[in-house]
C-alpha cells in the first residue's frame, strides 16, 4: 500500500536491529580446523617422519653375528607461517554521524565494520583451507590432499621420492558414487582395526552431500520415524573427533548437519569443491597460530550482523587497533590470521573426486 506523502514525512520507518548477511554460507572446515588450534613457535614447524623400516634385523642361529649398522630413516616435514589480513576501515564523520543519532542509530557502525572484516575473512579463510597453498596462500586440502597433480612437493619433501608424504586420490569412474566406491576410499587411508588412524570425518560440498543421502536410500527410510523429532545428529567446531551429536547437545550452537559413513559423520561444507569427497583424518590435521605481538584476540560472537558463517566460530582471529592516517579523516584496523594449516600423515587423507550422480 502507498501511503500519502504526509504520512511518509510524519512517519519514522523501522529498522530492524540487525544487518543480515546475503553473501556467506557454511564454513565447516573452518570451524573444525580453527577450534582446536596449536601454537606456533620458531621460523619454521617442523615434524620428524620415518620413511622407511630397518633391514637390519635377521633371525639368527646360535652366537651368529647380527647386523649394527646404523640406520638413517628419518626426514623432517616442514611449514612456514603465512599471514592473512583484512583491513577494516572506518569514515570518522560517518562515525559521528552514527553516534550522533542516539535513538536513532539501528546498529553501531563500528561494530557493523568489524563484524564485516571478521566475516570476510573468515569466508577467505575458508577458501584457503581447500586451497593449493598458491603464492602467500597458506596451505589447504588440494595441497595435502594430492599426490602430484596439484603440487609436486608437500611440506618441503619430493613426492616421487617420498610417495608416503602422498595422499590417496580416487577418480570416481564415469562420475558414479557408490557406497563401494566410498568404502574403498575409507580403506585406503585406514590401517586396518585402528580408529586413530583411520578418518574422522567425511566432508563435501552440498550437492555431492545430497547425492550421499539419496544412495542410503531405503537404510534411512527405518530412521526416519525418529529423526522427525530430532533431525539429523550434528557436528559443530567442538564436537569430538570422529563423532555426531543430536542438536540438543549442542547447548545452543546450531551446528552442522551430518549423516555417517561407517559411524563417522559426513558432513556438507558450501566451501567445499564440487564434485570432491575428502575423507580427512583430524588426528593428523591442525591450524599452527603464530601470535603476533601487540595485537589482541578477537571475540566471535556477533551482534550487528546475522551471518551462517559466523556460527562456531572460536577466538582465533587477531586485531590490531585503529590508527588514524595522517592525510584522512579516518580509522584503520586489522583483522589478522597467521600461521598454517599442517598435516604430519598425508597418506591417512584421501578423497574421491568428478562425484556428478549416483545412477
Amino acid at each position: 500500500m502507498k501511503f500519502s506523502e504526509t504520512v511518509q514525512n510524519i512517519t519514522k520507518d523501522e529498522f530492524l536491529p540487525r544487518v543480515v548477511d546475503f553473501v556467506n554460507n557454511s564454513n565447516v572446515l573452518t570451524a573444525r580446523v580453527m577450534s582446536n588450534t596449536k601454537k606456533w613457535t620458531g621460523p619454521k614447524v617442523q615434524s620428524p617422519t620415518q620413511t622407511k623400516n630397518s633391514t637390519t634385523g635377521k633371525s639368527i642361529t646360535d652366537m651368529e653375528q647380527f647386523a649394527v649398522s646404523n640406520t638413517d630413516n628419518v626426514k623432517n616435514l616442514k611449514w612456514e607461517p603465512a599471514t592473512v589480513v583484512q583491513s577494516v576501515v572506518v569514515s570518522q564523520l560517518e562515525k559521528a554521524v552514527n553516534q550522533a543519532s542516539n535513538d536513532n542509530q539501528v546498529v553501531r557502525l563500528v561494530a557493523q565494520k568489524l563484524e564485516e572484516a571478521q566475516n570476510s575473512l573468515a569466508n577467505l579463510i575458508g577458501t584457503q583451507l581447500y586451497g593449493t597453498g598458491a603464492g602467500n596462500d597458506l596451505d589447504g586440502l588440494s595441497l595435502i590432499v594430492d599426490n602430484g597433480t596439484a603440487s609436486t612437493t608437500y611440506a618441503g619433501i619430493t613426492r616421487a621420492t617420498l610417495p608416503s608424504v602422498n595422499a590417496d586420490v580416487t577418480a570416481a569412474a564415469n562420475g558414479l558414487l557408490t557406497l563401494g566406491l566410498m568404502a574403498k576410499e575409507f580403506d585406503a587411508v585406514s590401517a586396518a582395526g585402528s580408529a586413530k588412524h583411520s578418518p574422522t570425518m567425511i566432508l563435501s560440498d552440498k550437492a555431492t552431500w545430497s547425492l550421499y543421502e539419496e544412495l542410503m536410500g531405503d537404510k534411512l527410510s527405518v530412521q526416519y520415524n525418529a529423526m522427525t523429532a530430532r533431525g539429523y545428529n550434528r557436528v559443530s567446531g567442538g564436537t569430538p573427533m570422529g563423532t555426531s551429536v543430536p542438536a540438543s547437545e549442542l547447548h545452543g550452537s546450531a551446528g552442522f548437519v551430518s549423516l555417517d559413513f561407517r559411524g563417522k559423520p559426513c558432513v556438507a561444507d558450501d566451501k567445499a569443491p564440487v564434485g570432491k569427497m575428502f575423507f580427512l583424518n583430524e588426528n593428523y590435521l591442525e591450524f599452527r597460530d603464530l601470535t603476533i605481538p601487540g595485537l589482541e584476540r578477537v571475540k566471535q560472537k556477533q551482534e550487528a550482523i546475522d551471518s551462517a558463517i559466523s556460527e562456531d566460530q572460536p577466538t582465533w582471529m587477531q586485531f590490531r587497533g585503529f590508527m588514524n592516517p595522517t592525510n584522512q579523516l579516518a580509522e584503520i584496523g586489522a583483522m589478522v590470521v597467521s600461521g598454517n594449516f599442517i598435516c604430519t600423515q598425508p597418506r591417512r587423507q584421501g578423497v574421491i573426486t568428478g562425484i556428478t550422480k549416483i545412477r
